[in-house]
């Protein structure tokens, strides 16, 4: 009965160290293959978030009731309209390799031809501007491989957006935006854009 004993307990361990090596290398295959493919969302949606720029300047040289509608595609996060600051704002915490915090201090709200850095006092994150657009980006948390907020703004200076009151914003993965002239703002001159994100 001895002899029996050493091969039983030797096939056991074997097989517990086999299956923990396998339960290690999927645990960790899994966390690899989620932090590869949420990067590249970064770069789609700042793609989206250029375009959408690039379509509501268009909307405000237009005519009044002048509308555009967009289909938009993201798989993770959420867009608002943010009235107050008029600001289209996309947020999202992902596993990628961000460049990080912007190092700037003092930097305020407004965003003219000349500022080449915002930061948002809700959510505190500093961000830059993408070149030769309205589009700014940043993100909080600068560690590798862990998770990130990412944040990206259209900022334009020379527009008053407006929410519709019936859409908002809207979380991923398929939202549509309606881009509206309403108008003009009597006190800046401004043209009024209406954001609809449903």
């Amino acid at each position: 009965m001895k002899k029996g004993v050493s091969p039983a307990v030797s096939y056991v361990l074997l097989m517990m160290v086999t299956v923990s090596l396998v339960v290690l290398a999927f645990v960790w295959g899994s966390y690899q293959t989620e932090h590869l493919s949420e990067g590249p969302l970064i770069a789609q949606m700042e793609t989206q978030m250029i375009t959408i720029d690039n379509r509501m300047q268009e909307v405000s040289h237009g005519n009044t009731n002048f509308t555009m509608t967009l289909d938009l595609y993201y798989q993770k996060g959420v867009i608002i309209v943010n009235e107050e600051k008029d600001w289209i704002v996309y947020t999202a915490n992902l596993l990628a390799g961000y460049p990080g915090e912007h190092e700037g201090t003092g930097l305020g709200e407004t965003c003219n031809d000349s500022v080449y850095a915002i930061q948002d006092s809700e959510t505190t994150v500093k961000m830059a501007r993408m070149i030769n657009t309205n589009v700014f980006r940043g993100s909080s948390g600068s560690s590798p491989g862990g998770a990130q907020m990412i944040e990206t703004v259209i900022c334009s200076d020379d527009i008053d957006v407006k929410a519709n009151p019936m859409c908002v914003g809207r979380s991923g993965p398929r939202a549509s935006m309606t881009l509206k002239k309403t108008g003009y703002n009597a006190s800046t001159d401004k043209p009024i854009v209406e954001v609809g994100i449903c």
